[in-house]
């Protein structure tokens, strides 16, 4: 076998070593953190081009699909880095590790590969950029006892390195490499005595040099006896050896091989001789950017002489060479020629008329007016290297032209990794988190100057190579730097603020918790997004970040946000509101949309912008006001991606869902109203567009494509135009240069005195007419008795979970559900029936809500039914009022009732629903309604009614849960007495492993779920006898009586009496409103649990978190009051 290890390894181990083939699966949650400084490669420069001087590694960007076995079979699973290129793993005693590395989108055929401990790293190669390596077990440390960590660098060289003359032979030591890992040894015995080192490259290198290093006690220079270079068609050189800087030296004409044989005469000194053997030489790279005086070459030399790729691998990783060296010119090749160069033409002749259609190209695209000189020239000069050169001087003339537009300016920016977390939300990387958290240390606050001219410059302003800083913002006088920064893994997101005079820095927030996303508003006040609400996502193991407001100096906090799960990416228009994405799943299904919302600067009138009713778009993210305009520049994206995708301009005045007012950008074009969860992930990428004017923008861009949720190249800072036209700014050689925004004053809008009173606990809303609106059209106006108010309650972490889907719209979608309160496909979260007020015979109606609480409504019927439900959310400021139109209208939908209260008429307080308080819980307000009427036939555990995974059969409670227990068993041999036994509705506790709860046999039974992961999952909400939308219902609005109690079969029979069972009006309206709350079974988090003792720690330590931060709230609003502090 052939092993990428040292010679000196393959002579000890006589070629005999084992590596296992089969992997077995590693369950890693490793954080990324501070691990130390890497390998720093280096970067060039480029005219009037700001490119980073310094250089780090390009790290854990490009190598981010490790996967991780160990040695004797099964699976394999990615595992994260424990820092920046620097992967910690814990095998069992005795065990070695079996590594795959990948690069991101077959990016890299190169490795840069060290294990910790040993003195040095090298450079791999595999043609298909997968490296398999096998790390033995490590010894155990001395008294250990047990396991021992085993660390490894994962990093990419850039072109300096795989550019130097260097021993190509070395293969770092401590691991080795299987088949199609290069470089490669073989050592063999030949006939007449003699030995040979064969050593496969893999690709082609230039060699010139054979160097023997370590050969103590050879005598008189034979240190290889009869020494040869063998080379594949050529004949055998000797080999004569020479004395230089304590090596043994052999130069002899540089050749390009792929391989060599090194021949000597066998003996023990020759054996000790070999094992310091090194060959020399330097790759043989897509193209020459340095010349051999060392000077970089002009972009046209390189560009015309450039190698075709031969395969996708090598065609990504020449752009990324390219990019490293001539960023600015490789943009335009990548513009005018496109992505794959694999047709790239060979061949001066072919090269030099490639080069002039892109000189036309470029000229017709800038609008330039050179045609004839261009013509000219290249007549003149018809080399490739000549037309080459014409088209950079076209380029950089439409370049010059194209940046002056901008009139000059500054621009501060953060340059960091790009983080791709499970979905489109952030992981705060909270020194605590819950579940998935995403850290990537390395970064710098930076400022981006350009000049009327257009010369453009880069300063670091703040540079943290082990933290994170991020969401830089302005002050309105242009005098000071809002960001987030976390300094390292034991950190979490403080938000700081920079005097730009002076650099002086001051701390803002603190805590343990994430503030990320500050902005300035124009009342003085900030806005930014935080942890400190310590709640969990429904629908997965991470945090939630809500907005809060504070006064400059950090006091007066009060959360404003009371959202379900993550709210992203705060921005404040010309008129002060703030514009931000939700995510919003209340009762429907979580992948869409994630809308864009706007709020005034108290945090008051929150409610939709575009999208909360759509299929499309998927995510609307980074959302910025067009300057003078009121439409918006953002990017489109999906929801299980990372937050990229397309760049679009939304005019809600053209409509507020789906594409009625969505136009994509670069180029501008319409698009159809797709449905799509991972939407806008394949070619040209967009983040964070800043813009300027309608027609000038700032974003940050990548145009090469890649996969969902992969960064295999830094994404830089463009200018851009709607229709495409842009100019490279600003580029890093590893990381992202993003989140741009002006450094410069900008105008104070006036605002009304907010009428907000935070000494006051309740909110009021006047509903116009309640039958206004497609939620509720063709009802008839009368039918509607009622509003009944429910308060929704949030998770503080994630234990268990439960598995929901559904396929209606034309889109399967899926969810998990963290700390189950039902079985998939009911409730979300805990429902609360705050009450209920009557509506008024011209359908308004005027009532009182608690403020800062998330509520929604549901119109009642004389019967007690719900007509239709809210589906979202929304929560009051203290002492706000709120008017809406009518029941799920756009805000803009032209309503002929006026806003016209009647003089002297008040807001009506709740009234409670019946005597049920707290969260609605099937055991304490259904379960005794079927004690009373329905065990008494409804007892039989044996009667099956859970469907198996398959469908082929069904299960029942008893085969889940045998009877156990005196006083079930007594009831059981009592019933088996009844002539007439039904399906059981007993309140019998069955442990569902899954969600790790006891639901009881009622609730499973009523439900019919399907199994699942072990344990009944996906109830049937289709169900004619039992059924409401699901919480994976469509994300448009829904009709009136869509499903829901007035369609559940099972209401007619308790209505009209199922045997002898004869239900008060108390109990037939609790029945429907435990279905019209989407059947939820436990009414808090607690209830019913089946957790363990660890389990049950960690949900209270976020809950004690939580409270404590709610206090802490508390206590600043109590000190706000007492001083007569209100918002501005």
């Amino acid at each position: 076998m052939f092993f990428a290890a040292s010679i000196a390894e393959i002579i000890r181990l006589d070629n005999i070593f084992i590596v296992f083939e089969t992997l077995f699966r590693v369950c890693c949650n490793a954080l990324m953190a501070k691990w130390g400084r890497l390998l720093r490669v280096a970067a060039a420069a480029c005219a009037v081009f700001a490119q980073v001087s310094e250089a780090r590694t390009f790290s854990e960007r490009y190598y981010k699909n490790i996967s991780v076995g160990i040695d004797g079979g099964g699976k394999v699973r990615a595992v994260s880095p424990a820092g920046a290129g620097y992967w910690l793993l814990s095998p069992p005693k005795g065990e070695g590790l079996e590594i795959l590395v990948s690069g991101a989108d077959d990016s890299q055929p190169y490795l840069r590969f060290k294990c910790a401990g040993e003195p040095d790293g090298g450079i791999l190669y595999s043609p298909d950029g997968k490296f398999g390596l096998s790390i033995p077990a490590p010894q155990p440390a001395r008294g250990a006892g047990g396991k021992r960590p085993v660390g490894f660098f994962a990093e990419v060289p850039a072109y300096s390195e795989l550019a130097q003359f260097r021993n190509l032979a070395h293969v770092p030591r401590g691991f080795l490499g299987k088949p199609g890992v290069y470089p490669r040894a073989e050592m063999s015995d030949a006939s007449g005595g003699e030995r040979s080192l064969k050593i496969d490259f893999g690709r082609e290198v230039e060699i010139g040099r054979l160097a023997v290093r370590g050969a103590e006690g050879s005598a008189g220079g034979e240190i290889l006896p009869r020494c040869k270079l063998e080379f594949p068609g050529a004949e055998a050189m000797p080999v004569s050896f020479k004395e230089e800087d304590g090596a043994r030296v052999f130069d002899f004409p540089k050749r390009r091989v792929s391989g060599v044989k090194i021949s000597f005469a066998d003996s023990t000194a020759s054996r000790r001789a070999a094992r310091g053997i090194e060959v020399w030489g330097r790759e043989v790279l897509p193209f020459e950017a340095f010349g051999e005086d060392g000077r970089k070459l002009p972009f046209e030399s390189a560009a015309a002489a450039l190698r075709r790729p031969r395969s996708k691998i090598l065609n990504r990783w020449t752009w990324r060479m390219l990019e490293e060296i001539y960023p600015v010119e490789s943009d335009w090749l990548m513009r005018d020629a496109g992505f794959d160069l694999s047709k790239l033409p060979e061949g001066g002749e072919e090269r030099a008329k490639f080069f002039a259609r892109l000189c036309r190209k470029a000229l017709k695209s800038s609008g330039g007016g050179l045609e004839k000189s261009a013509e000219s020239r290249l007549a003149a000069n018809p080399s490739a290297e000549g037309a080459a050169k014409l088209y950079v001087e076209i380029c950089s003339a439409a370049r010059a032209e194209f940046i002056s537009r901008m009139g000059g300016g500054r621009f501060v920016y953060v340059e960091r990794y790009p983080i791709a977390p499970s979905f489109y939300g952030y992981t705060e990387g909270l020194s605590d988190a819950r579940g998935e958290c995403i850290f990537a240390p390395d970064s710098a606050l930076c400022l981006l100057s350009v000049s009327e001219g257009g010369d453009i410059s880069r300063e670091v302003l703040l540079s943290d190579p082990d933290g994170t800083i991020r969401d830089p913002d302005v002050s309105y006088d242009g005098k000071k730097i809002l960001f987030s920064w976390k300094k390292d893994a034991a950190d979490d997101y403080h938000i700081y603020e920079m005097d730009f005079a002076s650099r002086k820095i001051r701390q803002v927030t603190f805590g343990k918790c994430a503030d990320i996303e500050p902005k300035y508003l124009p009342t003085g006040e900030i806005v930014f997004n935080s942890t400190r609400c310590e709640q969990a996502t429904d629908c997965w193991v991470t945090e939630v970040s809500n907005l809060y407001i504070m006064r400059s100096d950090g006091s007066f906090m009060r959360r404003v946000g009371f959202d379900q799960v993550c709210t992203t990416y705060p921005t404040v228009t010309e008129d002060g509101n703030v514009v931000y994405t939700r995510w919003d799943y209340n009762d429907r299904g979580q992948t869409f949309p994630q809308a864009l919302f706007s709020m005034k600067p108290d945090g008051s009138f929150q409610t939709e912008l575009y999208g909360n009713k759509s299929w499309y778009p998927t995510v609307i993210g980074h959302a910025r006001q067009v300057p003078g305009t009121g439409k918006f520049i953002a990017v489109l994206h999906g929801h299980h991606t990372a937050q990229r995708g397309k760049l679009a301009e939304i005019d809600p005045s053209k409509g507020r869902q789906e594409n009625s007012g969505v136009e994509l950008l670069a180029p501008r074009r319409k698009e159809k109203a797709v449905r799509i969860d991972c939407y806008g992930q394949h070619g040209e990428q967009f983040q964070y567009p800043f813009p300027l004017s309608e027609d000038l923008f700032l974003v940050t861009f990548e145009p090469a494509p890649s996969s969902n949720r992969s960064y295999p190249s830094p994404y830089g800072l463009y200018l851009m135009s709607p229709d495409g036209r842009r100019e490279l700014l600003v580029s890093h050689p590893y990381l992202d240069c993003k989140q741009a925004v002006a450094l410069a004053p900008r105008a104070v809008p006036k605002l009304e005195k907010s009428r907000l009173d935070y000494s006051k606990n309740t909110g009021t809303l006047f509903i116009r007419n309640i039958y206004f609106g497609d939620g509720v059209a063709g009802v008839k106006k009368g039918s509607i008795k009622k509003v009944r108010v429910v308060k929704i309650g949030y998770r503080r972490a994630p234990v268990g979970r439960m598995e929901s889907e559904n396929d209606e719209g034309g889109v399967k979608v899926g969810a998990m559900n963290c700390t189950p309160i039902a079985l998939g496909g009911g409730a979300w979260d805990v429902k609360e029936i705050l009450g209920e007020v009557d509506v008024a015979p011209d359908g308004s109606v005027y009532f009182e809500i608690p403020a800062r609480t998330p509520v929604y409504f549901q119109p009642i019927d004389e019967n007690g039914c719900a007509v239709t439900t809210m589906r979202s959310w929304t929560a009051m400021q203290p002492n706000e009022f709120y008017s809406c139109l009518g029941c799920h209208g756009d805000r803009d939908t032209p309503n002929p009732v006026p806003l016209n209260i009647a003089k002297g008429r008040k807001p009506e307080k709740l009234r409670p629903f019946y005597d049920v308080k707290g969260g609605f819980s099937f055991r304490k307000h259904i379960q005794p309604i079927l004690d009373r009427h329905c065990v008494s036939c409804h007892n039989d555990r044996s009667k099956a009614r859970i469907i198996s995974a398959d469908g082929a059969k069904k299960i029942s409670v008893a085969d889940l849960a045998p009877t156990k227990g005196e006083k079930w068993e007594e009831l059981e041999r009592k019933n088996a007495q009844n002539a007439v036994r039904a399906f059981s509705l007993l309140d019998y506790p069955v442990k569902n492993p899954q969600a790790k709860r006891f639901f009881n046999d009622a609730y499973y039974n009523l439900l019919q779920p399907r199994m699942s992961w072990g344990g009944p999952s996906y109830a049937d909400f289709k169900n004619p006898l039992l059924n409401w939308p699901g919480a994976q219902s469509v994300p448009t609005l829904l009709p009136p009586y869509f499903r829901g109690s007035a369609k559940s079969g099972i209401m007619d029979m308790l209505r009209t009496g199922h045997g002898k069972a004869k239900l008060s009006r108390e109990e037939i309206d609790k029945f429907a409103a435990w279905i019209d709350l989407y059947v939820p079974y436990a009414g808090d988090y607690y209830e019913d649990n089946a957790w363990s003792e660890s389990e049950m720690k960690f949900y209270k330590y976020y809950e004690a978190k939580g409270r404590a931060n709610e206090a802490e709230e508390r206590h600043s609003l109590d000190l706000a009051n007492a001083f007569g502090e209100q918002p501005r």
